[in-house]
């Protein structure tokens, strides 16, 4: 689901039982049973088509973790967990 609105852009995808970012993920059989991840992003003028355009944003990634997935932090109490990531970024067009 991405939505534009004037500055403005938030963009949020569900994946169930899908690879992960990296190549190897798909190369290994690495799945995950769910993951979920969000963008919002404010740019400091309004977009044009084709454009590179100055934003901030800040972005959150989730991942439920099963046996047929690759933990960041060996799991050893059980096997099922999770992982997640926060973090900001300012993007620079040229």
């Amino acid at each position: 689901l991405r939505m534009w609105h004037k500055k403005a852009y938030a963009d949020l995808q569900v994946k169930v039982n899908d690879w992960g970012p990296f190549d190897y993920h798909r190369a290994f059989n690495l799945t995950f049973p769910l993951q979920l991840i969000g963008d919002f992003s404010y740019a400091m003028r309004k977009p044009r088509f084709g454009e590179f355009f100055p934003r901030i944003g800040t972005y959150a990634k989730y991942r439920s973790l099963d046996k047929y997935s690759e933990p960041l932090i060996p799991l050893t109490i059980t096997e099922q967990g999770f992982e997640y990531e926060v973090g900001t970024y300012v993007h620079f067009g040229l």
